[in-house]
């Protein structure tokens, strides 16, 4: 859940950014009550991984979110509590590191010793916001009239794979996802 005005101000109207987030809240809620607020899911993913050994120090925090500002905070809090991440943020903000990728990842990691085991912790996730209507994958953008996609690359992508102005090109490499995993032609 966001953050919601203090319970005494909920009968005063709100306005600007207090009572859009209120809209948020509501919205959000309806489509996920389960929601944890980001400092909860924070906390409790740093304590669960701790338990298993994985902490800030000897391990490598890598993180595959959506470009979008949505995932400010949450890259944000993430970097707060893991220290700054190895960064794989791709289309539909899914974690895309082949062969070289994870090498490089690798390296990237805290290490004791030769000896020692390479950590490393990832988070990944495409951007599901909802609006204040409750509608999963889309939202209300400032000076935009009309809801517009949560996660507009990946929305597009498809847009444009219906529609016949990309096809795929031949077979995808699993283990090259980093350097074109899947080739796409566009077509004129």
């Amino acid at each position: 859940r966001l953050k919601v005005p203090k319970k005494e101000t909920r009968n005063v109207e709100l306005r600007g950014e207090a009572r859009l987030l209120q809209e948020l809240t509501a919205g959000v809620s309806s489509v996920f009550p389960n929601i944890l607020p980001l400092r909860t899911f924070i906390e409790e993913t740093t304590r669960v991984l701790s338990s298993l050994g994985f902490t800030r120090s000897n391990s490598l925090c890598a993180v595959g979110l959506s470009r979008d500002s949505l995932a400010g905070p949450l890259l944000s809090s993430l970097s707060s509590a893991w220290g700054p991440p190895y960064v794989t943020h791709s289309l539909g903000a899914q974690c895309n590191v082949g062969s070289t990728g994870l090498h490089t990842m690798l390296l990237h990691a805290p290490l004791k010793d030769s000896r020692s085991r390479t950590k490393i912790v990832v988070f990944t996730g495409p951007n599901l916001a909802c609006n204040q209507d409750g509608e999963a994958g889309w939202m209300y953008r400032a000076n935009r009239p009309e809801p517009v996609p949560t996660c507009g690359e990946l929305g597009a992508f498809v847009e444009g794979l219906k529609g016949g102005r990309y096809k795929l090109a031949g077979a995808a490499d699993p283990t090259g996802l980093d350097t074109g995993g899947v080739r796409v032609e566009e077509l004129d």
